[in-house]
């Protein structure tokens, strides 16, 4: 009698625990908004809630062919004007917290700053977003030999969005990244959504 009393601990435990497992609340809201899934097949909703932050983002999966097999990380001080947020090794995102200060403006002037450094071409430009290349500009290079030196070409996105009242800037870190990269952030800075409450 004993051991049937056991067997169906262990069973109705098991039940119990797969159940949990299965319908478990990850601390991630079950959100999904119809006009920000759209060409977001290989990404997964992902909230800043837990960090601060009243959003939610879609990041690149694991089936997205940037190497994001892993669960995303956020590195971030409580009470802090700063959010890293990778995604495996490749996608490293920058959030940053402007209070009621207009960037995408202000950036643009700052990218002017350094044209005697780098090319800029504007590939994508909206009132809260920039998708650009950044190109080193070499001294020498007209009268380089065809196999002499590297482009140092970088992809880089800039996109703010009100959040709770304050302006949030969600952009590449400062190095960029390569293009096929850079397009997937393009889409999670676009994905990003208020969570309603």
């Amino acid at each position: 009698m004993n051991r049937m009393k056991h067997t169906l601990l262990f069973l109705f435990l098991g039940i119990f625990l797969f159940a949990c497992k299965e319908g478990g609340d990850s601390g991630q809201p079950e959100i999904i908004y119809e006009d920000a899934d759209e060409g977001l097949d290989d990404f997964e909703a992902f909230s800043l809630a837990p960090y601060g932050i009243n959003a939610l983002i879609y990041l690149p999966d694991a089936s997205s062919d940037i190497g994001a097999a892993t669960d995303p990380k956020v590195q971030f001080e409580p009470d802090g004007y700063r959010w890293e947020l990778f995604v495996g090794q490749n996608f490293h995102m920058r959030i940053d917290d402007f209070g009621d200060d207009e960037m995408i403006a202000f950036h643009k002037d700052e990218l002017q700053e350094f044209s005697n450094m780098y090319d800029v071409e504007f590939l994508e430009e909206q009132e809260d977003f920039l998708y650009y290349r950044k190109t080193l500009k070499v001294k020498g290079k007209q009268n380089a030999q065809g196999n002499v030196g590297l482009d140092h070409v970088s992809y880089h996105c800039y996109g703010q969005h009100t959040i709770d009242g304050i302006n949030y800037v969600f952009r590449t870190n400062d190095l960029g990244h390569a293009k096929p990269i850079t397009e997937y952030m393009a889409k999670s800075i676009k994905s990003v959504r208020e969570i309603e409450r």
